[in-house]
């Protein structure tokens, strides 16, 4: 009896490992996981960033390009003038 005892005892203990390194594992990939997340979502924010910045000079070309079309309309030629959408 004692040895079938110890033979399940051992075998326990080797199952009980195993869980805890694929417990380690699953808590590395998790943090990895969470890293990457944090990353992208810092990538996103630089992105909206940048395209708020792109507006906001698309918004000013347009407006020098209409005040060199309304310059444009006095004179002989107006031609070649168009408004950014």
């Amino acid at each position: 009896m004692s040895e079938a005892t110890a033979s399940q005892v051992s075998a326990i203990a080797a199952a009980a490992e195993e869980q805890a390194g694929a417990v380690d594992d699953i808590a590395r990939s998790t943090g990895e996981v969470n890293r990457l997340a944090a990353r992208i979502v810092e990538g996103m924010h630089l992105s909206v960033e940048s395209v708020r910045g792109l507006g906001e000079k698309f918004a000013r070309l347009n407006t020098l390009i209409q005040s060199m079309c309304a310059g444009r309309e006095g004179g002989k030629d107006s031609k070649g003038c168009m408004m950014l959408e």
